[in-house]
């Protein structure tokens, strides 16, 4: 029988500025993509602060607010045995990156920064995207803020894991112009399979595109 990891690739509602109503609506998807029993639960770059404006972002409480939001998630899913990666912004060194964090069974385990990131010594919790996490028997790696493209100048950071996750940015189009919770339409770039899974031992880049155009532009 084929050794197989089983990937689910969960996004929620938007709600623009606001970490709490976005943690909100994942929490409820993310209960729903639980029942399928995955090793890994894959959220999109910065999903609890979809950049819809770059000057939200350079706000510091609004970083917090964030982290905040994230521990909040993590003890609500506590009981979840299974590796999740939530996207958000923080702050290294005063710059504002988008990060990942690895989270499992209630833990942040860090904060794995994107591989433009050079790689050192890093603050406490933070960790470079060569970091390596184990799930169902698989070393796997993730890349914030990278597309497929993207990942090929990082090509090395393939080769001594079996799966790399690229939960990208990209834009899909949102049901109304209005304010308030987006949710990207069917089709638009994004994922809607429930489960995902790949042969362990084969390198299966999987991307996940992230919050849409208009959340991103406004």
């Amino acid at each position: 029988m084929l050794n197989l990891i089983r990937i689910a690739a969960v996004t929620g509602r938007v709600d623009p500025g606001s970490p709490a109503g976005c943690r909100k609506y994942l929490a409820e998807e993310l209960k729903k993509a639980a029942a399928h029993a995955p090793d890994v639960l894959l959220l999109p770059s910065d999903i609890l602060l979809p950049p819809s404006a770059q000057s939200l972002r350079q706000q510091g409480y609004l970083l917090e607010l964030c982290q905040q939001e994230l521990a909040r998630l993590a003890e609500e899913l506590r009981e979840l045995p299974s590796l999740l990666f939530v996207g958000l912004p923080v702050s290294l060194g005063g710059v504002t990156v988008s990060a990942m964090a690895a989270v499992r069974q209630g833990a942040v385990l860090g904060y794995v920064l994107p591989p433009s990131v050079p790689e050192g010594p890093l603050p406490e919790g933070f960790l470079p995207a060569s970091a390596t996490f184990e799930a169902g028997g698989a070393r796997l790696r993730v890349l914030p803020g990278c597309d497929a493209g993207e990942a090929l100048r990082y090509s090395a950071l393939a080769r001594d894991c079996d799966c790399l996750l690229l939960p990208a940015c990209q834009g899909g189009q949102c049901r109304s112009g209005g304010t308030g919770p987006q949710r990207p339409e069917p089709g638009a770039g994004l994922c809607r399979r429930p489960l995902l899974r790949r042969r362990v031992g084969q390198l299966s880049p999987i991307l996940l595109p992230g919050p849409c155009r208009h959340c991103r532009s406004r």
